[in-house]
């Protein structure tokens, strides 16, 4: 067993630079849009809608991403998420569930894992999380 892990330690570098180089990682922000495939420097909206989205964007839904976009985003910097009432009020359909059925998500701080997006370390976030722990 010893002999495994000191072969395996010892093998790291190797896999590592084999796998951690700049193509591998751009790659992977490309894949999921956090930058585009052109100039690999901006986010790719449409991508990152794509890869999360698991049913094809209508036209008329991309274009309420494009008309909306600065707003939403105002929201998501400002509060560290954007609430369903939001999209709903801007005439994004709803959020489906595995079922198919149609589902609103106003989940709290308690269910981060089930709100549409997210940015974590946002001020107004941290102190969301400070204030459910002093609870």
């Amino acid at each position: 067993k010893k002999s495994t892990i000191v072969d395996t330690a010892a093998s790291l570098p190797m896999i590592l630079g084999k796998i951690l180089t700049q193509y591998t990682i751009q790659e992977g922000f490309v894949m999921n849009g956090m930058i585009d495939e052109i100039s690999k420097r901006a986010p790719d909206l449409k991508a990152m809608i794509h890869k999360t989205l698991q049913r094809d964007m209508t036209t008329e839904e991309w274009e309420l991403c494009l008309e909306h976009f600065v707003n939403l985003l105002r929201i998501m910097i400002k509060k560290g998420d954007v609430p369903d009432e939001e999209f709903i009020r801007r005439d994004f359909p709803n959020d489906i569930d595995p079922d198919g059925e149609e589902v609103i998500r106003n989940q709290g701080i308690q269910q981060e894992h089930m709100q549409r997006s997210k940015i974590v370390d946002t001020e107004w976030q941290i102190a969301l999380r400070d204030e459910l722990q002093q609870k």
